[in-house]
């Protein structure tokens, strides 16, 4: 637990917590003498928060996992993106301008960093690219048609499930003009 992703737990081992915790990594039974679980999927009981602490494919991984399982809330440990400067930042992001069509919105999301984790890299079941395609074509169709009324429209997390299970919507804002 001397590790940066051992840290959360110890904090709360040493504090006196008492609730459930239930630590995930497949390489070890226990992690300080608690019962350490496969895979957030291997988790028998309710979890209110994820605390990942993991690099940014395998984050993202663990959030679409998080939303499976039906954890609604997740801290984020990971590196490589935003906080790695405007080259990380970039990596975040694909522009055109709208309305674009799904094979547009294809080409988009290839050209993201972190394209691969979506067609099931390392074991990873693939996710739904077609649905997010259509979903993004979509999005950029309703922001054009708002265009004079649209100040804002944030969607986050947008969690990509399985293929042919489509997308969903974590969250959304839109803020327009009166």
């Amino acid at each position: 637990m001397s590790r940066g992703g051992g840290q959360p737990l110890k904090a709360l081992l040493e504090l006196g917590y008492t609730g459930a915790v239930y630590p995930v990594n497949p390489k070890y039974e226990n992690i300080g003498g608690v019962r350490c679980y496969s895979s957030m999927r291997a988790i028998d009981g309710v979890c209110d928060l994820a605390v990942i602490a993991l690099p940014a494919a395998a984050a993202i991984d663990a959030v679409i996992d998080c939303a499976a399982k039906g954890i609604r809330f997740a801290v984020v440990y990971g590196g490589g993106f935003r906080e790695a400067g405007e080259e990380g930042e970039a990596r975040e992001r694909a522009y055109r301008v709208a309305p674009f069509d799904t094979v547009t919105a294809r080409a988009m999301i290839a050209e993201l960093r972190g394209a691969a984790i979506l067609s099931g890299v390392r074991g990873a079941q693939s996710r739904d690219i077609e649905a997010l395609a259509e979903t993004v074509s979509s999005i950029s169709h309703m922001a054009w048609m708002l265009r004079d009324s649209l100040l804002e429209l944030d969607i986050n997390p947008l969690f990509v499930r399985a293929v042919g299970e489509g997308v969903v919507a974590g969250d959304a804002l839109a803020v327009v003009t009166e």
